[in-house]
């Protein structure tokens, strides 16, 4: 029964308003049959437009005033996808296909050329994002689950956020808290709660320069760099065993802004009385408006020990903008 009623939750995450028409369902890849995270939904010729979530699942609200008939479906990788609306019929399972001779072709180059283009890209930071700060409306949601794998909570909430100057390292915005619903489960496995999770809306890797961005942090990984699609995809690995960060970042040639990370860390964190943090992996996508770059959709899953009751404990949040004003 809870799994429905999670999965229901979901099916109106952009709810709150049941007037509006709800088209949701599921994204699989044509080849593999398996659901396809992060990919971007939206109406043709409009902005307005959503990011699936981990398990696939989208849903999206037509309102009144929209003329558009089909929705768009991007990722990278794949043929770019025209679906005609229906409004029926839901949910809708929608496959895409890779494009042909997706095999990236890793480009050879001097190291000292990729650190050229690296710290390009990282001194191109206050062109290709805001400077001033910026309104956000976004959906918001939590859960987390035992060493059983049953749900300890959830949450969901509709937020207002403020993030401020991508010059700003450590302004962690401002959050306001619309509409939400939640809770603790009876017969939890643990008694630590976790609070805070909605600051995924004003922080994101390129807010808080973390180190595999920064040209004087070069030294400390390794970088291959591939040609995938027409854009340039950079993985990264800690030269360190101890510490650090891997995983990939999406580069658009031309700008040369990030338009997507996946990042996990590891090795030392700071130091809990009751809790021990063991994994922790991030995936961050941007959408562009008006040659700015801005947040679109940020999710965080991490694991780790309850000290007392020696169980493990895992927990997701993810955040979506729903609405975006620029130069608030």
């Amino acid at each position: 029964m809870l799994k429905n009623t999670l999965f229901f939750l979901f099916l109106f995450l952009f709810g709150f308003s049941f007037s509006q028409q709800s088209i949701h369902g599921v994204i699989t890849d044509r080849e593999t049959k398996e659901p396809m995270p992060y990919v971007s939904v939206s109406l043709s010729n409009s902005k307005r437009g959503t990011i699936s979530n981990a398990q696939g699942h989208f849903s999206f609200n037509l309102n009144q005033q929209d003329t558009s008939t089909y929705l768009l479906f991007t990722h990278i990788g794949y043929n770019i996808l025209k679906v005609k609306i229906t409004r029926t019929n839901f949910p809708v399972v929608v496959t895409m296909e890779q494009k042909i001779n997706e095999l990236s072709e890793v480009l050879i180059m001097p190291e000292n050329s990729l650190a050229k283009l690296l710290k390009s890209a990282y001194e191109k930071i206050d062109e290709n994002y805001p400077v001033s700060k910026t309104r956000y409306l976004g959906f918001y949601r939590e859960s987390s689950k035992g060493e059983s794998k049953e749900y300890l909570s959830y949450g969901e909430a509709y937020i207002e956020a403020i993030r401020g100057s991508i010059n700003l390292k450590n302004d962690k915005g401002q959050i306001k808290i619309l509409k939400s619903r939640g809770g603790y489960l009876p017969g939890a496995e643990t008694t630590i709660h976790f609070y805070g999770g909605a600051f995924l809306s004003t922080q994101d890797f390129i807010q808080k320069r973390l180190n595999f961005i920064d040209p004087s942090h070069f030294n400390r990984y390794r970088y291959i760099i591939q040609k995938l699609d027409e854009y340039y995809k950079v993985s990264f690995s800690s030269k360190s065993e101890e510490s650090g960060y891997s995983g990939y970042f999406i580069l658009d040639p031309q700008s040369l802004a990030y338009l997507e990370a996946k990042y996990k860390r590891f090795g030392s964190y700071d130091l809990e009385l009751f809790y021990d943090k063991k994994e922790s992996e991030f995936y961050d996508k941007f959408i562009g408006i008006e040659g700015k770059y801005y947040l679109k959709y940020r999710n965080f899953n991490g694991s780790g020990i309850d000290k007392i009751k020696r169980t493990k404990i895992y927990y997701f949040d993810e955040y979506l903008s729903t609405e975006i004003y620029p130069n608030t």
